[in-house]
């Protein structure tokens, strides 16, 4: 009787099958990446037009206005989270969730699901008071206090009380609350527009913001979904943007009515 003879794969055959099998792996891994940022930038778009719709209950309730005027006694006693804060000035700047809270109801809709999840042990997120560590930034979006809160900004050129939501000029392209890297985009000292861009060096004032500066991909840059950012607007839509398209060339440099700033030329390139 004839001895059956054994088969299997020869050396090569098995080459091309890893062969095949890598190559179909590049292929599809960066698919289903994508596919699985979509649906984190739904489920973060989800959390902004909340906070959105949240701040205009809260205009209803108080005569249109849809935040607290800035001010240099402000005092804002705990953050969404419970933890008590400091008592300082401009509050509105770092803890303008708590305004809207109660009109959402879930701290974890200001956590962006693309967010960077370490993002309160990072550079800029820590303060001290009185030797105590502060955490001011305890979410991923970013709220529109310079053009909201106050017009005392040099670039402003917004006539009417942005805060109310009867009189603002453009709310359907001001943007409300959008994924950033800072609290505010534009807030602090001298309100340098290119804080909203986060365009200067880290560790320095004008580094926060959408995070520009930040290497492609970082989890705290605004763009983070697949390079556009979800934003809310005033008038309570939600869409996500690309930070190229929030700009118009005019001969005095970018003019963006979408944060109503002219920034000279050659000072950013998008």
């Amino acid at each position: 009787m004839r001895a059956s003879r054994r088969l299997g794969f020869t050396l090569i055959e098995l080459l091309v099958v890893i062969a095949i099998i890598a190559i179909l792996a590049a292929i599809l891994f960066p698919v289903f990446a994508k596919a699985r940022e979509k649906a984190r930038q739904a489920s973060c778009l989800s959390n902004l037009n909340q906070i959105g719709k949240a701040a205009l209950m809260y205009a209803s309730d108080y005569e249109g206005f849809l935040s607290r005027a800035a001010s240099s006694a402000s005092n804002i006693g705990q953050n969404v989270l419970g933890e008590a804060v400091p008592n300082r000035g401009y509050a509105e700047a770092y803890y303008w969730q708590t305004v809207w809270l109660s009109y959402v109801k879930n701290s974890q809709v200001f956590f962006c699901p693309s967010g960077d999840q370490n993002f309160r042990n990072a550079p800029r997120y820590v303060n001290t008071v009185g030797g105590l560590p502060i955490r001011e930034i305890w979410g991923h979006y970013g709220f529109n206090y310079e053009g909201i809160c106050k017009t005392r900004a040099p670039w402003s050129t917004s006539k009417n009380d942005n805060r109310n939501a009867d009189t603002m000029q453009s709310p359907a392209t001001t943007y409300l609350v959008m994924d950033s890297w800072g609290v505010c985009p534009m807030v602090d000292g001298s309100d340098n527009p290119l804080r909203f861009f986060g365009s200067g060096p880290l560790g320095g004032g004008d580094d926060v913001g959408i995070g520009l500066n930040l290497p492609p991909g970082d989890q705290r840059r605004g763009d983070r979904h697949n390079d556009m950012a979800n934003v809310a607007y005033a008038d309570g839509h939600g869409k996500a943007v690309k930070v190229s398209d929030l700009f118009v060339q005019i001969p005095s440099g970018l003019y963006s009515p979408f944060c109503n700033f002219t920034m000279a030329a050659g000072t950013w390139a998008p």
